[in-house]
């Protein structure tokens, strides 16, 4: 059953597993470690840098939609506004209402 969380006017949705027929998956071990070392990474613009290339390497990664996310904190870190638009504007869409 799936469930839905209101962010900061932001609605975020939880299929259940059942429901979700596509499971995501790393393409290789390589890009399952390149995730870790970013996530694991405290320098934003290291973590920039891994992004980039995680970007270059995978861009049809099952895990695109998490790197968007990683993209959009890193850029606030970084304080660069001006790239933290356009990664933002795809990860949340606004609500429309009916």
């Amino acid at each position: 059953m799936p469930f839905q969380v209101w962010v900061k006017g932001v609605r975020l949705r939880r299929h259940s597993r059942r429901r979700s027929r596509h499971r995501k998956n790393w393409k290789d071990r390589a890009e399952y470690d390149l995730y870790n070392a970013i996530v694991k990474e405290q320098d934003a613009g290291k973590r920039l840098a891994l992004l980039n290339s995680w970007k270059e390497k995978y861009p049809t990664s099952d895990y695109a939609d998490a790197r968007l996310q990683i993209y959009v904190t890193t850029y606030a870190a970084l304080n660069q506004p001006d790239k933290l638009s356009p990664p933002a504007t795809r990860c949340c869409n606004p609500i429309r209402k009916t």
